[in-house]
């Protein structure tokens, strides 16, 4: 899963500006802040759900995941 994210952001980034050609420097910030804001998220909540097992980081890639399905329909 991580191995894609080079590929995947870039492109899912320049496809979210191309529909908002006029607002690219308001949308590139709200994709920036958005960005740093889940992954400060995500990784307090790997660090509160941790037990010593994958578990936890299991979680929250499925909990990801399934928000980026439910964005996507």
């Amino acid at each position: 899963m991580m191995a894609s994210m080079g590929l995947i952001m870039p492109n899912m980034v320049v496809g979210a500006l191309a529909r908002h050609a006029p607002h690219a420097g308001s949308a590139s910030a709200l994709i920036g802040t958005l960005q740093y804001l889940l992954g400060a998220l995500s990784g307090a909540l790997a660090g509160v759900l941790t037990d010593g097992t994958p578990r936890g980081m299991s979680v929250l890639i499925l909990i990801g995941a399934a928000g980026a399905l439910i964005a996507n329909l």
